[in-house]
């Protein structure tokens, strides 16, 4: 029987110790850890600092990409609409020659001039005519892809988040 005990004892003992061992194998690997990660050395620190300062950075030339292709259509569009501007003008002369044009036919074919005259008036008139739909419609492309790059952009703009 004491020899029973002493087993049962020797058994709870071997349990203490083994728990024990748990226990400090568990604070070692802790210990371990802390060692490794440990609080933030200089080294870590100055890197925190840098990765920092080169993440400003990058949010700055983030930003200032932004304005320049802001700046960049800004420009396209004023130069498009100086286009437009320019084929405006040309249209309304071509609008002013055509004007006279109709006159001096109407003129020719009142008064009865030849023939001749007539047919070059017309074939004139004909080749005004169809120079001004093609300026017009070069004009209504240009307008049109200018709006498109623009509304893109400011689409594209508007739905990409900075990052931050």
């Amino acid at each position: 029987m004491e020899q029973d005990q002493l087993k049962h004892e020797l058994v709870e003992m071997t349990m203490r110790v083994s728990n024990k061992d748990a226990g400090i194998a568990f604070i070692k690997a802790e210990l371990l850890k802390a060692q490794i990660e440990g609080p933030d050395t200089e080294e870590v620190k100055e890197l925190k600092k840098q990765n920092e300062e080169l993440f400003a950075k990058i949010v700055a030339l983030q930003e200032k990409m932004i304005l320049s292709k802001i700046s960049q259509l800004v420009m396209e569009q004023n130069q498009l609409k100086h286009e437009l501007e320019e084929m405006t003008m040309r249209v309304t002369n071509k609008d002013a020659e055509i004007a006279l044009l109709k006159a001096e036919l109407l003129k020719a074919q009142t008064e009865g001039p030849g023939t001749e005259e007539v047919k070059e008036l017309k074939k004139q008139n004909e080749e005004l005519l169809a120079k001004i739909a093609a300026l017009q419609e070069k004009m209504i492309r240009d307008n049109d892809a200018a709006n498109s790059r623009l509304t893109l952009v400011i689409n594209s703009l508007s739905h990409k988040p900075l990052s931050s």
